[in-house]
């Protein structure tokens, strides 16, 4: 084997059994998926870096996921910029009974802030994914008065299974709303491997460093188990930590974001010359005085 053809071999290999197959048949080493596919909460404390507004000027859209639990729901902002680079923005939690309508207010306000960039822009939540797993008529009201506002939300449910699509449609909830599904391996495989990113570069994901250690330990809750079924290996995502709905938010947020047609998101403005009006005029005004 020549070493392109490794390079593209491991590439290819995008679930836990395929690099499991690379491991043992190109390598010849032993292939521990909990080691590929895990982090610690420490580790992304220290891969955090500040992320405060206004924000790189290069975001092209940002997208939300919400996780919705008895007591809470839990909505994670990423913003998404060229070659596949995201920044997690921010994470909430809203606390309140999600039975209650003043909670599914709180998520409302939340949708309907602006993100500044460096350049002057606001850039608004483009697209919202909500789990529909739990309370799911609840999340059915919301979506339709989302609809109402001209907002993008949409309905979304993690299905399990290496091989999946990021996102799907899906079937309808109760007969009255769409949804899409959500291949939940494969788009934590994917978070987890840009999360182990230490240089700069395509899908890099940057982490905030300004969010409580309750963030960190859910972002970095699970690792991939292997067991063997009849000589097979079996590769499965499980948590370590109880409450990961920091790392349901991000999969969510990441995932809707394949529903949006990039192409037709206008660029900003350019000036002549890259130069802001602000410049110009300064230059206007000396040509003038001179």
């Amino acid at each position: 084997s020549s070493l392109e053809s490794l390079a593209r071999a491991w590439d290819a290999a995008t679930t836990a059994e395929a690099r499991q197959v690379y491991y043992n048949l190109k390598l010849g080493e032993p292939f521990d998926s909990a080691i590929d596919f895990s982090m610690s909460s420490l580790e992304l404390r220290q891969r955090a870096a500040p992320i405060k507004p206004p924000f790189s000027k290069d975001i092209e859209f940002v997208s939300a996921g919400a996780d919705v639990q008895d007591g809470r729901i839990e909505v994670q902002f990423v913003a998404h910029q060229p070659n596949g680079v995201t920044t997690i923005l921010n994470h909430d939690v809203l606390h309140g009974d999600t039975f209650a309508s003043s909670t599914w207010e709180k998520l409302d306000a939340a949708l309907s802030q602006t993100f500044p960039l460096a350049d002057g822009r606001q850039l608004p939540v483009l697209i919202t994914g909500v789990d529909c797993g739990h309370r799911p008529d609840a999340v059915i009201d919301f979506v339709l008065s989302q609809a109402r506002k001209s907002r993008q939300v949409v309905a979304v449910k993690g299905v399990a299974g290496w091989g999946r699509p990021f996102i799907d449609r899906g079937g309808r909830l109760k007969k009255r709303l769409g949804i899409y599904l959500v291949g939940v391996d494969s788009v934590k495989a994917a978070i987890y491997r840009r999360l182990q990113k230490l240089e700069y570069g395509a899908d890099y994901l940057h982490v905030p460093d300004h969010l409580p250690d309750a963030f960190y330990a859910g972002l970095a809750s699970e690792s991939i188990e292997t067991t063997y079924v009849h000589g097979f290996a079996r590769s499965r995502f499980v948590k370590s930590v109880r409450d990961n709905e920091a790392l349901d938010s991000c999969v969510y947020a990441h995932a809707v974001a394949g529903l949006v047609n990039r192409s037709a998101i206008k660029s900003p403005p350019q000036q002549p010359g890259g130069q802001s009006i602000r410049e110009l005029a300064a230059k206007l005004h000396a040509i003038h005085n001179s």
